[in-house]
């Protein structure tokens, strides 16, 4: 390997990842974001331990299936929003 050709690290400030880059990046989920949640939720039920945490899990399993998947979508948008706000991500 010639010198030129080396890896050096790449340092850059103020770039944001679109869309795309987030999902290849494995921080914005691939699926749709309403069918992942569930998913989580229903893992996070199956592996809880404990009956009272594993009951509160459930609670809000049910509620929100209650949702339109528009609406958890758009919520769960904002969360992350809100979040990636708050780690300096945005």
């Amino acid at each position: 390997m010639e010198a030129d050709q080396e890896d050096y690290p790449v340092r850059a400030a103020n770039l944001r990842l679109l869309p795309k880059g987030l999902r290849q990046a494995g921080l914005w989920p691939n699926a749709d974001p309403a069918t992942a949640f569930l998913a989580a939720l229903e893992a996070a039920i199956r592996d809880e331990p404990d009956e009272q945490e594993r009951s509160r899990l459930q609670r809000m399993l049910d509620a929100t299936k209650g949702l339109r998947s528009t609406t958890l979508n758009a919520f769960i948008g904002t969360a992350i929003g809100v979040g990636a706000s708050h780690l300096g991500l945005r």
